[in-house]
């Protein structure tokens, strides 16, 4: 892919194009759906050229795609980051929930105690002078 990008630079035609706008969430390589884009750049009016590279497997392209091709991929790329938002606050919740669970336990069993959550003094704020 890089070898028809650098031709066509040289040339000044706009480079490989995507053939579908799904297909930019796939990795050429190793076919994962972990692919991001790293740069992009209005290449004219119409188009956008992208550098993708795949989380999965590292193995990077750089292509160019239309308006409606690059806004499908948006769209996607937002909906992924919105799954990925709800299981990141799923996951912090649980922790929360398990802490609770330990402090409540702990209080419940006189293994801690309010005096173990008082601020320490340190030696010179008992000194008085």
């Amino acid at each position: 892919m890089m070898i028809f990008w650098l031709f066509n630079r040289r040339s000044r035609r706009l480079g490989p194009t995507a053939r579908a706008g799904a297909a930019l969430r796939l990795c050429a390589l190793c076919r994962s759906d972990c692919v991001v884009p790293v740069d992009h750049r209005v290449a004219d009016d119409d188009h956008w050229w992208m550098r993708l590279r795949c989380g999965e497997c590292g193995s990077a392209r750089e292509l160019t795609v239309t308006n409606d091709e690059a806004q499908r991929y948006d769209r996607a790329l937002s909906r992924g980051m919105a799954v990925m938002a709800g299981v990141a606050d799923a996951l912090d919740r649980e922790c929360m929930e398990h802490e609770l669970r330990m402090l409540i336990s702990a209080l419940r069993d006189d293994l801690i105690d309010a005096s173990d959550f008082a601020g320490r003094s340190t030696r010179a704020e008992w000194r008085t002078e």
